[in-house]
């Protein structure tokens, strides 16, 4: 590779000097760092992707106008599309070549390899060369680097063609949104684009007249992307103040560039513009006003229309291609008045922007279970539709119909709603041939709705309807409940007629073409209510019907009607958008009107018609102990399942403490999130909670804004994560709740698992996540299973006076924590109150620092797994507190054990591992005799070669404790330490351990043959250990051996005659 790279350094060494940081140049050495950053020089539709477009035979100037006037301008078009390589790294970049696919070319650089200058950008020219008949060229641009991070590069091309300037191949509106990679859908079903301007929301249209600023810190931006209109016409696009005819100017595209995509002003800058303004605002292009009642109908009512019309503007949010919402981000489509309804005279981009009144498609809706999902209809709700009363029936929307020539002008009728004694009753209208929303009627009257997200989980539209139900027994009678978004793309279930008699029947609509999915049995006349669930799954699509009906006050069985509906692909998104509607409805169409009624409605999470799974888990988030809730459920702590660690509990001093729709308002007032004062894009916290053999899962978040200051939209965002797998990119826990302090669920069911813990990552684009509880459900339920009692538990007495107890780590992945108990003397019975506390010992040290001076304790200690299953008591470990220090009757005897360089600590003397004998030098006390003997024999040995000193890194303040001897490394193997004393009754107090790294010892002393230091497993935040005992010296010398002990060293003796 080194040869290659030489020979190309001398091929290239004259190379073309290109300017702009950019020379073609030999390729650089593989670790220089150059690093690749895509972009468009048109700055979108998206980075890696470039449009253009071509006219095969063009208006050359020379051709008169359709008056006579000389001449229709030449066609400027946009043939060519840059690709931008920039340097994001530390080094040169090296291009070492860039190819097209077929219909597109090359245009520059011509000569390859080019070196690219950390910050610098090269760009790479493609021309669009396609000569027909295919009107549409997707290809391919790959440019190769040397960025071994990504060595290719690719960009999508994207070409139109066609014949002549205005022929019959101009693009239409969804070649357009195709063109630039939008999947913004238009249409659904057989929509027609030409509806001769009348006033309707097509596909996933909004239909708004005026708009205001979503971000008031930011201007409103217009870019034009396409006209296609008479040639040589510019066009140009204003803003007004709302209640203003006043135009303000944004930009205008020149008129030479009539035929194109992406034009140009007369200067040739991109057609854009941007303005600030705190008001509602409308826009205007040319004659074509966004407020309809500002255009001359006219035409449109000469070509058919009726009712509303002079609808020639139509905006829709934009979806990039994976389909997700770009926020805040409008197509604007228009179409010049009475011509051909086409809407892709001129489109533009706008961002910045949000509707005014309308639903806005960039705000969240709530989930699924929030208060305004669920209406027992016991009372009016405020800010709601009105019955004939006045009162609120909790339904703040109606389905729109086509006789509506403003909205609910002929869909909504509140004489025929009445709210009282606990039910709604709606009484239907209609004739022979309308009052219905089912097929090319679409003149339903009172079709009620309520918005939600349909998008993040399972959910249950449901409703129970009062029977019994003769009425239902002609024409197109039904009554029910529905979910989707307009009269064409809806599902159903209702009470309906079939053949005389009333039955369960599920009816889907997708872009007005029918289909009767199932039906159920007929209703006899005891039927005196039903229960229908429409159950919707928005990963699969599946809707499934299911009813019960009541007979005589007795409940039947629950009955899933035989078939389900898959909402179809092309519709999907409209369906489950984050603003989907579900209501109720009751139709007559064909036969006498009757009253329907109904006694409760809601969108419920999850599927309400399957049983609920075991718990595996129950984890109250923020919480330091068990609860229980109002159903007598057991909740855990999150001890030990959460990371980083730096995350808070929050919440328990929030006031109010009350939380809306809970009857557990404990649950709810604790939560976690905050990982502290770290970057955005660092606000992330984990939960890992064991699930044993169990997979796949459900998890049911449990979630409340209690921040005041998050008592908006938009304040806290976060994205929810489980396994891998985003389930809710956007969640606002406000907008989802529809309000502070209150309860709200998420439900994420199926996910697998794979290593026995299912992993949870929230993930915040504003502000810190927040969860308040998590369940786990699955298999056969909770885990009862007892993790097995921890082993290698130690204990040593040290300074205070208190006691350090370790222990083994527990190798079963679900426990959690710890208990440490502690006793007179053993065995220890795991019972009362823990000496370590209420809360868990997550790791495995614990010092125990409400010991006394002289008394003796046994510890032993408990695991906890994840569902607070406790195991057995471990094995007793004992220990003795040394008494607290008594005057001595003769001079202490201090030794130090260390090498022989390291200086002696003041009032010590020092050994340096001396065999046994009469020490002389004036460090080692002159006269003393003291020294190593082998263990269990007077034989003296040489352990001079195991003194140590820790010095630098792990060295504490305590210089004592920075050294130390091997009592049992060879040579010499076990060794005893031995002091010559008088006969007599000595208080010695020995130290051991290592300042160092090294955690593989088992610490054991004994002095005259009892335990001075038992058993002592140092940690990484206990490494010493200290301990007293009192002997009797009967043969003259004083004893320490390591007797049980593994690689045991010894810091320091301190032996006192008593």
């Amino acid at each position: 590779m080194r040869a290659a790279r030489l020979l190309w350094a001398v091929v290239l060494a004259c190379a073309l000097v290109l300017g702009g940081g950019v020379t073609a140049a030999p390729a650089r050495a593989a670790d220089a760092g150059g690093r690749v950053s895509q972009a468009s020089a048109d700055g979108l539709p998206f980075p890696d992707r470039l449009v253009m477009n071509r006219i095969q035979t063009p208006q050359d100037g020379t051709s008169p106008r359709p008056d006579g006037t000389c001449c229709i301008p030449a066609n400027v078009t946009k043939e060519t599309a840059t690709a931008r390589i920039t340097n994001t790294g530390t080094g040169p970049l090296t291009i070492t070549a860039a190819s097209v696919t077929a219909g597109f070319t090359l245009v520059s650089p011509t000569a390859y390899p080019v070196v690219v200058a950390p910050g610098a950008s090269s760009d790479v020219v493609v021309r669009f060369v396609a000569t027909g008949p295919t009107l549409q060229t997707n290809g391919t641009l790959s440019v190769t680097t040397d960025d071994p991070t990504r060595p290719t590069t690719t960009y999508q091309l994207a070409g139109r063609w066609q014949q002549f300037s205005e022929g019959g191949d101009e693009p239409n509106a969804f070649n357009l949104v195709s063109l630039f990679g939008y999947t913004t859908k238009l249409t659904t079903g057989s929509q027609s684009l030409d509806t001769h301007g009348a006033v309707s929301a097509l596909g996933q249209e909004v239909l708004s007249p005026y708009w205001v600023r979503a971000d008031r810190s930011s201007p409103v931006t217009v870019r034009q992307l396409a006209a296609f209109h008479t040639q040589g016409s510019p066009a140009a696009v204003y803003w007004h103040a709302k209640g203003s005819t006043t135009s303000n100017y944004i930009t205008a595209s020149a008129g030479v560039e009539a035929q194109t995509v992406l034009p140009r002003t007369t200067s040739g800058a991109p057609a854009q513009g941007s303005f600030t303004t705190d008001s509602a605002f409308g826009f205007r292009n040319e004659a074509e006003w966004s407020d309809d009642a500002k255009n001359d109908a006219s035409p449109d009512i000469a070509q058919g229309c009726s009712g509303a019309c002079g609808h020639h503007v139509r905006f829709y949010p934009a979806h990039d291609r994976s389909g997700h919402l770009m926020a805040n981000t409008w197509l604007m489509l228009v179409d010049s008045r009475g011509i051909n309804f086409d809407y892709q005279d001129n489109v533009y981009l706008i961002t910045n922007a949000r509707p005014e009144t309308a639903p806005d498609p960039s705000t969240a809706a709530v989930l699924p279970g929030a208060p305004s999902t669920s209406l027992g209809f016991a009372e009016p709700v405020a800010g709601t539709l009105a019955d004939a009363s006045g009162s609120g029936t909790g339904f703040p929307l109606v389905q729109a119909n086509k006789l509506d020539t403003t909205a609910g002008s002929a869909s909504y009728r509140p004489a025929q709603l009445q709210l009282g004694d606990g039910a709604l009753r709606v009484t239907t209208t209609g004739t022979s041939t309308t009052g219905s929303n089912e097929g090319a009627d679409n003149t339903g009257v009172n079709v009620l709705e309520t918005p939600f997200d349909a998008s993040a989980e399972p959910f249950t539209v449901t409703a129970r309807l009062v029977g019994p139900f003769p009425e239902v027994s002609a024409g197109s009678a039904a009554t029910g409940v529905h979910f989707g978004r307009g009269q064409d793309d809806f599902v159903r279930l209702a009470v309906t007629n079939v053949a005389g008699v009333p039955k369960v029947r599920l009816y889907a609509e997708s872009g007005g073409a029918a289909t009767v999915v199932s039906t159920g049995a007929t209703l006899s006349s005891s039927v005196t209510a039903v229960d229908l669930l429409l159950v919707v799954n928005p990963r699969t699509g599946v809707v499934t019907a299911w009813y019960r009906p009541t007979t005589s006050g007795t409940a039947g069985a629950l009955t899933k009607l035989s078939n389900s509906w898959v909402i179809p692909s092309a519709v999907r998104g409209v369906f489950l958008s984050g603003h989907a509607r579900a209501g109720i409805l009751a139709q007559s169409r064909g036969t006498s009107p009757f009253t329907a009624s109904y006694d409760s409605f809601a969108i419920a999470p999850g599927d309400l018609s399957a049983p609920e799974p075991p718990a595996i888990a129950r984890i109250d988030v923020g919480s330091t102990k068990a609860s229980t809730d109002a159903l007598g459920r057991t909740w855990s702590p999150d001890t030990g399942l959460f990371s980083p660690s730096t995350a808070v509990a929050e919440g328990a001093s929030t006031t109010p403490a009350a939380i809306a729709n809970t009857e557990d308002d404990a649950l709810y007032a604790t939560y976690r999130g905050n990982v502290g004062s770290v970057a955005q894009a660092q606000r992330s916290i984990a939960f890992s909670i064991p699930t044993g053999a169990v997979s796949p899962v459900t998890l049911r978040l449990h979630f409340a804004e209690r921040s005041a200051g998050n008592a908006a939209a938009g304040r806290r965002v976060f994205s929810v994560a489980a396994e891998g797998t985003t389930y809710d990119s956007a969640l606002d826990l406000y907008a989802a709740a529809g309000g502070v302090n209150t309860a709200i669920t998420l439900t994420i069911p199926a996910v697998t698992v794979s290593d026995g813990r299912v992993d949870l990552v929230l993930k915040a684009a504003r502000d810190h996540p927040a969860v308040s509880a998590i369940e786990v459900l699955g298999g056969t339920g909770a885990d009862t299973t007892a993790p097995g009692a921890p082993s290698g538990v130690a204990a040593a007495a040290a300074d205070g006076p208190s006691v350090a107890v370790s222990w083994a780590k527990s190798p079963e992945p679900d426990v959690v924590g710890y208990r440490v108990h502690r006793a007179a003397s053993s065995p220890v019975a795991a019972s009362g109150t823990p000496v370590s506390g209420t809360s868990l010992v997550t790791g495995t040290t614990f010092t125990d620092s409400s010991v006394s001076a002289g008394s003796s304790y046994a510890y032993a200690v408990v695991a906890v797994d994840a569902s607070g299953n406790a195991s057995p008591v471990s094995s007793s470990v004992q220990v003795s507190v040394p008494a607290a220090p008594t005057a001595p009757s003769g001079p202490v005897t201090r030794v130090n054990f260390q090498d022989a360089a390291t200086p002696v600590p003041s009032g010590y003397l020092r050994d340096s591992g001396e065999p046994y004998g009469q020490r002389t030098g004036a460090d080692q006390g002159e006269g003393s005799a003291y020294g190593w003997v082998a263990m269990g024999t007077s034989t003296p040995v040489d352990n001079s070669a195991n003194g140590r000193a820790r010095t630098t890194g792990t060295a504490t303040s305590d210089v004592r404790l920075n050294t130390y001897l091997h009592m049992q490394k060879s040579p010499p193997g076990n060794a005893s330490w031995e002091l010559a004393v008088p006969e007599g009754t000595y208080e010695v107090t020995v130290v051991v351990g290592d300042a160092g790294t090294p955690l593989d010892s088992t610490h054991q002393v004994t002095v005259e043959g009892s335990v001075a230091v038992g058993a002592f497993r140092p940690t990484s935040a206990v490494k010493h250990a200290t301990g007293a005992v009192r002997v009797a010296v009967t043969d003259g010398r004083l004893t320490l051996s390591p007797v049980g002990g593994i690689n045991t060293k010894i810091d320091y003796v301190e032996v006192a005659p008593v």
